[in-house]
């Protein structure tokens, strides 16, 4: 089974170069870096090689054992002047390590099967997102976009204990996401009703009813969405649409079952305020915002020790 928005099997990437010039360091395995140091001895180029792979000096995760350099202009060095891979015309797309086989696409390995979204640091991805409609979750057999095994989150909330609120990550997930998507609130009101509700849902953790106290949690909150009316649909993608699109999609990323509730929702509203703020700043609120997502979504998949800082 696959799960995944609605916009992940419309992705097409337009080979733009924009990931090949972000700060992040591309790292490879020891496989993958014995495979390129093959590849070029066999053409003659080994001085190239020590040049554009150099191995990681001190501690490193694992899975990381050198790093692909960057140009003066701080690009990849495999970038080429019309914004195509080298590496990849050299030797295909197999050849090349997972994390340029992947980007943008964000697969996560749980008890419900593979699900996939997007990163929206791809200037492609944000113009898929750049629309009026809520995101939709879809289910298939059949995988909207090919991905392959290397997992960057495992979600498998039954191993949790009946007492912890995670144990129902899924259906609190869901919930979360129907919060954030309900437009008869402001989305800084939405904020709020989601601090309450994960204040409710932390409250209640612990007690063997937990499961009976989530669905009053949430009937409760239905009723009183109930009562804010019924919301227009939006004319034009405002800042605010695109902020809710990107929360939505952190959601589903797993962040609330990652770090947890409270630190989840820490990490939300600093979001929000850090896109608001950007996008109150800018001459275009939409620029704005889609400027500042790009730049949460960086930090978010490479400097998460800066998130912090906001």
């Amino acid at each position: 089974m696959y799960v995944y928005p609605d916009m992940a099997g419309q992705f097409h990437c337009r080979m733009c170069g924009a990931c090949c010039r972000r700060e992040w360091l591309v790292t490879v395995d020891e496989a993958a870096y014995n495979r390129n140091r093959r590849l070029f001895a066999a053409q003659g180029k080994l001085a190239e090689f020590n040049q554009a792979f150099q191995k990681l000096k001190g501690p490193a995760s694992p899975g990381e054992y050198a790093c692909i350099s960057k140009d003066a202009a701080g690009a990849c060095w495999f970038l080429e002047a019309d914004s195509l891979c080298r590496l990849h015309r050299l030797a295909g797309h197999e050849h090349l390590d997972s994390v340029c086989q992947t980007y943008p696409r964000y697969p996560m390995n749980s008890s419900r099967g593979t699900e996939i979204t997007l990163c929206f640091s791809c200037p492609a991805v944000l113009d898929l997102v750049e629309r009026t409609a809520p995101l939709q979750f879809l289910r298939a057999d059949e995988t909207p976009l090919k991905v392959g095994e290397d997992f960057v989150e495992h979600i498998f909330p039954r191993q949790k204990r009946k007492t912890d609120p995670l144990f129902y990550y899924f259906e609190i997930e869901q919930h979360f996401i129907d919060l954030l998507q309900c437009r008869s609130l402001s989305l800084a009101d939405r904020i709020v009703l989601l601090e309450t509700t994960v204040a409710k849902i932390s409250a209640a953790g612990g007690e063997d009813t937990l499961g009976q106290r989530l669905n009053g949690i949430f009937a409760e909150n239905w009723r009183m969405l109930d009562g804010t009316g019924d919301f227009p649909p939006a004319a034009k993608v405002t800042a605010e649409i695109m902020t809710e699109h990107y929360l939505v999609n952190v959601v589903f990323k797993k962040i609330f079952y990652t770090y947890g509730l409270s630190t989840g929702l820490r990490i939300l509203k600093k979001f929000h305020r850090f896109i608001r703020l950007s996008a109150a700043g800018a001459e275009n609120n939409l620029a704005g915002a889609r400027k500042a997502v790009a730049e949460l979504e960086f930090r978010l998949g490479h400097q998460r020790s800066s998130l912090g800082k906001l």
